[in-house]
């Protein structure tokens, strides 16, 4: 079995014990996901194989003393780390971003540490490496969906993905075909930081009757551009009906620490 999936939560049974704000752990938890994305998404490429049987690493923080648990019919190793009141509390004083990245790292990291002390060996040490990556590259998650050239109209059109702790957005790139001047740059799409939240709403792109036309996991029409307004410089979307940009506007307000 190879990993293919990591993430950091806390435990269900003691969300409350944390805070008694209503949806605390699914919060913390999707201020954390940019990151479990990114490292999920990486480690896949190296096929680690490992000899429990496991696919995903999940990392709970948890009141009670440091334990793991194997649940062998998902494939997950859980791995329950001491985390106390006053340690959430610390964490939640921090406001810098980057301090705070470098903190959900370090639960990892020591997660990582408490699972090869008891025996299990998951690629710990190319996970540390992706780290290392993650952190020089500025904690970004970040990545080229879609790009067509258009050469006989001078365009350059890029679909870039840009998944942070407080949202995910899709944007657009207008370039000439050179790629030495750029004639429009707008997010198409913004939601919250959750891979259910836009993982189906776009999958293809198909070009036609002079629309560029983003389709869902069922081949739906999600949105549409219009290729002659992109040739000046503008932006003419239609979006059928959906609410591109603000329907998860108040509930990324609640993470936004």
């Amino acid at each position: 079995m190879k990993l293919r999936y990591l993430a950091l939560r806390i435990d269900r049974y003691n969300d409350r014990y944390y805070s008694d704000e209503e949806g605390f752990d699914y919060n913390f938890s999707s201020n954390c996901r940019f990151i479990a994305n990114y490292l999920s998404k990486a480690i896949r490429k190296y096929k680690i194989e490992n000899n429990i049987g496991i696919r995903m690493l999940s990392v709970r923080l948890t009141p009670d003393e440091n334990h793991i648990k194997i649940w062998e019919c998902d494939g997950i190793l859980e791995v329950y780390l001491h985390f106390t009141k006053e340690d959430m509390e610390k964490l939640l004083l921090v406001k810098n971003r980057q301090e705070r990245f470098d903190a959900y790292l370090e639960l990892y990291e020591r997660a990582y540490r408490y699972a090869r002390e008891q025996g299990f060996e998951v690629g710990q040490d190319t996970l540390l490496a992706l780290h290392r990556e993650f952190r020089e590259n500025g904690y970004r998650n970040e990545w080229l969906w879609k790009k067509k050239l258009f050469r006989e109209l001078d365009l350059y059109v890029f679909f870039k993905c840009a998944f942070t702790t407080t949202d995910f957005t899709l944007s657009i790139e207008v370039l000439n075909a050179k790629k030495n001047v750029v004639k429009l740059k707008e997010v198409l799409f913004r939601t919250y930081p959750d891979e259910f939240c836009f993982d189906k709403r776009f999958r293809n792109m198909i070009i036609k009757e002079n629309q560029i036309i983003i389709t869902d996991f069922l081949d739906h029409p999600f949105f549409s551009i219009s290729i002659d307004k992109l040739k000046e410089g503008v932006l003419s979307i239609d979006d059928y009906g959906h609410d591109l940009l603000h329907k998860y506007d108040d509930e990324i307000k609640q993470i936004e620490w």
